[in-house]
C-alpha cells in the first residue's frame, strides 16, 4: 500500500522546501547591508574550511592555515564594525578591504600550487570579489556619511 504524501499546512508534516542553488541567502527586505556581508563572509568561511581539509599535507599547515586564519580574521573584523558607532567603523572597513585582497592572493597562491582545484578557485574568486564589493561599499558609505555629517 503507498503512503500518502504530507499534505500542506498540516502540523507535524514535513512539507519540500525547495532548496536556493545561491550559497548565500537572499537579503531581506529592511536587512542592513553590514548584515548581509556578514552573512557572506561566513558563509565562505565555512565553504574555505572544507576545501583547506583537502589540501596536499605539505600545503595545509602552510597555505590553508593561514587563509583560513585570515579568513576568520575577516569575519570578526566585519562583526565587531557591524555593532561600533558609525565615527569607529572606518579603520576597521579599510582594515576589512585589505584582508580581502590577501585572501584573493592566497586563493590563487592555492591554485597556482594546485592545492585547490580550477572548479574551486572560480568559485573562490565569485564570492571574493562579491565580498570586496560588499565591503567597499560599506566603506564608501561610511565615507558619505561621514562627508554628510561634516
Amino acid at each position: 500500500m503507498k503512503e500518502a504524501p504530507p499534505r500542506a499546512g498540516v502540523p507535524g508534516a514535513a512539507s519540500p522546501r525547495p532548496r536556493s542553488k545561491s550559497p548565500r541567502p537572499p537579503a531581506r527586505r529592511g536587512q542592513r547591508a553590514e548584515v548581509a556581508v556578514v552573512t557572506a563572509v561566513h558563509v565562505y568561511a565555512a565553504w574555505w574550511t572544507l576545501r583547506v581539509t583537502k589540501f596536499p599535507k605539505d600545503l595545509k599547515h602552510a597555505l590553508g592555515q593561514r587563509s583560513l586564519d585570515l579568513v576568520l580574521e575577516l569575519l570578526e573584523t566585519l562583526v565587531e564594525a557591524a555593532y561600533l558607532p558609525a565615527a569607529e567603523r572606518r579603520p576597521l572597513l579599510a582594515a576589512a578591504n585589505r584582508m580581502v585582497e590577501r585572501l584573493r592572493h592566497l586563493a590563487r597562491l592555492a591554485h597556482a600550487t594546485a592545492a585547490l582545484p580550477h572548479e574551486s578557485y572560480g568559485h573562490a574568486a565569485e564570492q571574493l570579489d562579491d565580498i570586496g564589493r560588499q565591503v567597499g561599499a560599506w566603506l564608501r558609505s561610511e565615507r558619505a556619511g561621514a562627508a554628510d555629517a561634516a
